[in-house]
């Protein structure tokens, strides 16, 4: 079969349309690739390269809070704790491992005083049972917060006869003074931070 001269520039303009069409919507696409977490990332962790995922994300007047793929990241330390998924932010990270020392804080504390959501890398806010003797008047227990936005490194709970649990604590090194003095005071509960 053959084709008139009219037809083939017709084919050809209709490919030009369809090419051109496709490079107008890639080039108005404000997508970027950027790093995401694979996987959680609790507050003081080092960054490896298998925590780290590339995704292609749209952020319009906020690329520069982002890491783009381009840069380098491992090695880096985690300021905050990272959901799985989420877009790391420059304010995330931290390259200076003496601004930021942490410790591991082991507290002895009753089970029913740690929810049941509370699990390895989940971020709490601790408080003091205030005496209730001092609050005679009063039947509301007082409670005065301590620390928030902790990490859970651990939990290690107590045997089937025991009613206590030990949960490892990944403290700030100016917090840990505050925490254990707390701790000495009076009982501590653990309250899921939300």
């Amino acid at each position: 079969m053959e084709l008139s001269r009219r037809a083939v520039v017709g084919i050809i303009m209709i490919l030009i349309a369809i090419f051109g069409a496709g490079a107008m919507v890639r080039a108005s696409d404000g997508n970027s690739l950027y790093f995401v977490a694979q996987s959680e990332i609790a507050a003081g962790d080092r960054i490896g390269s298998e925590d780290l995922a590339i995704a292609r994300l749209n952020l319009p007047g906020d690329e520069s809070l982002y890491f783009p793929s381009e840069e380098l990241l491992v090695g880096m330390i985690a300021k905050e704790a990272i959901s799985a998924g989420e877009a790391i932010a420059r304010s995330d990270l931290t390259d200076q491992s003496g601004n930021i020392l942490w410790r591991l804080v082991s507290l002895d504390l009753a089970r029913n005083d740690i929810p049941i959501s509370v699990a390895s890398g989940s971020v709490i806010d601790l408080y003091r049972l205030q005496d209730r003797s001092l609050t005679t008047s009063s039947k509301i227990e007082m409670t005065e917060l301590v620390l928030s936005s902790l990490v859970v490194d651990e939990i290690v709970p107590g045997g089937s006869l025991s009613d206590r649990t030990q949960l490892i604590l990944r403290v700030r090194l100016p917090e840990v003074r505050l925490l254990l003095d707390a701790y000495s005071r009076g009982p501590l509960l653990v309250v899921d931070h939300l």
